[in-house]
Parts: structure tokens; sequence; C-alpha cells
């Protein structure tokens, strides 16, 4: 299975507290995608600041990098769900503000309303279309955003997975 082959997958929001894992794409500075478990209970939080570097060192984008874009700062892995440990600048990807706020935010509620403890994966496709920030970087633009959510619930157990729901938007 690709995640278990990943080169670039690392625990988050640090190595020693693995709420969910990222395959992060050096070259372009975003996330390919993300493994989750769904929780049973949400963890959400309405006042959590600014987001932290890469626990990594391997994002050089930063919170500044959105700023002025027209670009939303799009959760793979939902505040809602699991509150602080997602206000990592990994974590997010640009996107068009009504995409973030309506479709990928319904996608976020079904998920959490029909597969609770279940793994969840979220990626998004990218194509050379890119933004320059006020600090010189690239801002690279999805085209196009997937969730897949599967019968296990261990992110470690890869093999013998059953496909749920699956959607590209």
């Amino acid at each position: 299975c690709k995640i278990k082959r990943a080169l670039n997958l690392n625990p988050y929001p640090n190595p020693n507290k693995k709420t969910y894992y990222i395959e992060f794409n050096e070259t372009i500075m975003q996330a390919k995608y993300v493994v989750y478990i769904q929780p049973d209970i949400p963890i959400s939080c309405t006042k959590c600041g600014a987001f932290r570097p890469d626990p990594y060192g391997i994002n050089v984008l930063t919170q500044s990098d959105y700023k002025n874009t027209g670009y939303d700062r799009g959760h793979l892995v939902p505040n809602a769900d699991y509150g602080k440990d997602t206000y990592i600048i990994t974590n997010v990807v640009p996107m068009v503000p009504q995409f973030n706020r309506r479709i990928w935010k319904q996608i976020e509620q079904m998920i959490r309303n029909q597969y609770k403890g279940k793994l969840v994966l979220k990626g998004c496709e990218y194509s050379d279309k890119y933004v320059m920030t006020k600090r010189n970087n690239k801002l690279y633009i999805p085209v196009g955003c997937s969730y897949a959510v599967f019968d296990s619930n261990n992110m470690n157990q890869v093999s013998n997975l059953v496909l749920l729901d699956y959607g590209y938007l």
C-alpha cells in the first residue's frame, strides 16, 4: 500500500504524539495527503491562534505566506476534529474560500457524522499554478482535492482495507 511506502510520511503534531500522518512534497512545500482516524468525539478549537511551523523543519511556508493571496488556509485534518493539533502550517493547503467554507466543510461534516472511528485519507492534486507570496515563496494551488474513508480504525494496519466512501472535488 502506498501509505506504508511513503518517503516523507511524518506523524503530527510531533514525533511523540501521532494524531495524524502527512505525506509531504518538499518540492512544492505542500501536503500530498494526510491520514487520520475520525474521532468519536471531535475536539474543536475556536481560538487556536497562529499556525505553528512544521516541527520537522521541512516546510518553509508560514501563516504570513497566505496573507492577501485570496486563498484560505484549508485544513486537511479538520480543526473541528483535532483542534490545536491541526494548527501546523504543513496541514493546510491554499483553497478558494467558497470551496473551503462550503463543499470541503460539508465533506468534513459528512465524514464526522457517518464514519466515526474509521481511517480517513485526504489529499490534493497540484498543477504548476502558484502565486508568489510577499516573502517570495511559491504557494501552489490545488486543482482538486479528494477523500477516501476505509473500514480500519488503525493507521498502522493498511492491508486488506475496505473502501467505504470516496470523492474527488
